[in-house]
């Protein structure tokens, strides 16, 4: 597979992600503890699942949207297509920003059995408002084909945040508190975002997407817009159970150190998705143009080969990594054995990677699909996940997302295979 500049800006940025995640996991546990930091992952945890909660992924509908009515070059409905966008994200994210205020109290008594989480997880959820006003001039990004913009803003973000936790602990010698941590983490995040609206204004304007010529008619339009907003809600919904359950199950039957260590451990192994997680990012434009033009079977093709290469590097860093794991458990102050635990959530996580190309498969053929999977998902998660935590703590877990994330691979490829067929 060919590495082009947008590649390798994109692996970089992904790889500065990871690489941020694990820094600020091992600094605020040797700094602070494993209490301290699984108090930071709770907040990460339920603001991440309020943001699935309401989010309607306005990027994507940006992406199939922009990029159907630049075959046809109109102006005109692009320009309602990021009109709606802004007005759904600036909604949702002050809705957002108004549950993380009645609720915290609430929310932080129910996780630490006390109100400590409750004022950095005000602060934090504006981090994820900032989030929210980003997804559409994400979406337009892509459509345009600059994922250079998203990549820089997404650097930036991150080597902020690093650089102000080290300076804070090592330079200063100032303690590191949860509020202290989130601060640092609202700082990161502001100066990016206002980096991208720059750009996103100026790509607007200079690029003359914009028209409100009203002779064109978008009835139709509003119509498919709203149908898909609504189905892709209620995906989003449904996936913030998804994504975010075990963690938050966890947290709920467990404490704030059982959560630390397995956020860890989730961390480590996490890094064989390094190879697949810009890959939404850099074929989202190219799944969409695939669907309009009926050559999805050619594009199958290339996500069989980039799927065996994953797989390949997947089962070697795995490998690597747990030559190395007794010594990255010591270094981070956790004594439990968790060999086995490792072991599982590796070949689990194996096949959430190379199920990479699911969710925007759905949005260019059918949201329902997407929608339907999350369903049968959640119905998992809820029914299987709190026996499992119940009877066998954080090992339950670990094999009844392996069982899942099989389940949901075979049902992807259950309906690409029928859509194979139609084509």
């Amino acid at each position: 597979m060919r590495l082009s500049r947008k590649h390798v800006l994109t692996y970089s940025a992904t790889a500065i992600t990871i690489l941020t995640s694990f820094a600020m996991m091992w600094l605020i546990n040797r700094s602070s503890g494993v209490d301290v930091y699984g108090k930071y992952v709770i907040i990460l945890t339920v603001t991440s699942m309020l943001t699935k909660f309401l989010s309607a992924r306005t990027s994507e509908g940006v992406i199939k949207f922009f990029i159907e009515f630049d075959s046809i070059k109109s102006n005109r409905l692009k320009t309602l297509t990021l009109v709606y966008g802004h007005i759904i994200d600036l909604s949702l994210g002050l809705l957002l920003l108004g549950l993380s205020v009645i609720f915290s109290d609430y929310i932080s008594l129910l996780f630490t059995k006390s109100t400590d989480i409750s004022e950095p997880l005000i602060l934090y959820s504006i981090c994820v408002f900032l989030s929210f006003v980003k997804s559409t001039p994400t979406g337009f990004f892509q459509s345009i084909e600059k994922i250079g913009i998203i990549n820089k803003v997404t650097i930036i973000e991150n080597l902020i945040k690093v650089f102000l936790l080290l300076i804070f602990i090592y330079v200063l010698k100032w303690e590191t508190s949860l509020l202290s941590v989130v601060m640092l983490c609202l700082i990161s995040t502001i100066i990016p975002a206002l980096y991208m609206w720059y750009e996103y204004i100026y790509e607007v304007y200079n690029g003359k997407f914009i028209c409100f010529n009203r002779s064109v008619s978008h009835v139709d339009f509003k119509e498919r817009y709203i149908k898909f907003t609504i189905t892709t809600f209620l995906s989003s919904t449904l996936k913030s159970i998804n994504l975010n359950g075990d963690t938050f199950i966890l947290g709920l039957f467990t404490s704030p150190s059982v959560v630390g260590i397995y956020d860890s451990l989730k961390k480590i192994v996490n890094v064989i998705s390094f190879l697949s997680i810009p890959l939404p990012l850099l074929y989202a434009s190219a799944f969409s143009k695939s669907y309009i033009n009926r050559t999805l079977h050619v594009l199958w093709k290339k996500v069989i080969k980039i799927n065996f290469l994953l797989v390949t590097i997947s089962i070697l860093v795995t490998v690597v990594i747990y030559q190395l794991f007794p010594f990255i458990m010591r270094y981070m102050n956790i004594s439990e054995n968790l060999d086995c635990e490792y072991i599982i959530m590796s070949i689990s996580i194996m096949f959430n990677v190379i199920v990479w190309w699911g969710r925007i498969y759905s949005n260019v053929v059918n949201p329902i699909i997407s929608l339907k999977i999350n369903i049968y998902i959640s119905l998992f998660i809820v029914m299987v996940y709190p026996i499992s935590v119940k009877t066998y703590q954080m090992s339950g877990l670990i094999i009844s997302t392996l069982i899942l994330n099989l389940l949901i691979f075979l049902v992807y490829c259950y309906y690409a295979k029928r859509e194979m067929k139609s084509e």
